[in-house]
């Protein structure tokens, strides 16, 4: 079995186990995975198994199915795929069913996530993947996107997240109000490395930086001098409930 990821630019949306033969993507309510964009055709892309392989279809829609930037017809799939659907904000994210095999550990070992657990965003996750991630409130120009309507205190184009060379590293793009890492302020030319368990503080959230499937939720406890300050409740909730094809 597998699953995917369903994601709006960075964020996680929603999380779907596979078990059926085949699962449709598209616009229309009648399929498996529903997502109503002008750009997604009504029944846009299929995946299914044969012969203990997953491959995706495009239905000939209107703006393709893509693998990674390979626009396909029919394409055999490997687990740590990005499947974009069509030019929208969605994608997904192939993913093994669990960590059992050493290729599959690497994979998800290799994927971060960006988890609000205290503040305006709480229970938010977004995925932080290769180059740049930009932060901010800014939705045409940000990946991960916070918006002004719900923490005013967001700038157009806040932060960023960096990776090269499996590092990751957080700079601040002279937002008003700044980013933190576990309450240490980054200055105006500065990045910081980061580490899995960092906190981060931008805006009225304090976000956790982890490895992927091994999120922390619990208290902060970088972040101690923010805490009175914001005055939202924490996140003690599990990860996103999936919903799994039979």
């Amino acid at each position: 079995m597998a699953r995917l990821l369903l994601k709006k630019k960075a964020e996680i949306i929603a999380e779907y186990y596979i078990k059926k033969q085949s699962i449709s993507i598209g616009s229309s309510s009648d399929n498996d995975i529903h997502i109503s964009e002008q750009s997604i055709s009504t029944h846009h892309c299929e995946i299914y198994q044969e012969n203990n392989l997953f491959f995706i279809k495009d239905n000939t829609s209107a703006f393709g199915t893509f693998v990674g930037k390979e626009r396909i017809a029919i394409k055999t799939l490997s687990f740590g795929d990005h499947i974009v659907i069509g030019n929208s904000s969605y994608s997904c994210v192939f993913l093994p069913e669990k960590e059992d095999a050493i290729e599959d550990t690497l994979i998800l070992s290799s994927m971060y996530t960006l988890t609000g657990i205290q503040g305006k965003f709480v229970g938010k996750k977004f995925e932080i993947i290769e180059g740049e991630v930009r932060i901010g409130r800014d939705e045409d120009y940000n990946d991960i996107v916070l918006p002004g309507s719900i923490d005013p205190s967001i700038s157009r184009r806040h932060s960023t997240i960096h990776h090269e060379a499996r590092r990751y590293s957080i700079s601040d793009r002279r937002s008003r109000n700044r980013t933190f890492v576990n309450q240490t302020e980054i200055g105006e030319n500065d990045t910081i490395r980061l580490n899995p368990g960092d906190e981060i503080v931008i805006g009225h959230t304090i976000f956790r930086f982890c490895t992927f499937m091994k999120e922390d939720f619990s208290h902060p406890k970088k972040s101690s001098i923010f805490m009175e300050r914001m005055k939202f409740p924490f996140f003690h909730g599990a990860r996103i409930s999936p919903l799994i094809f039979t």
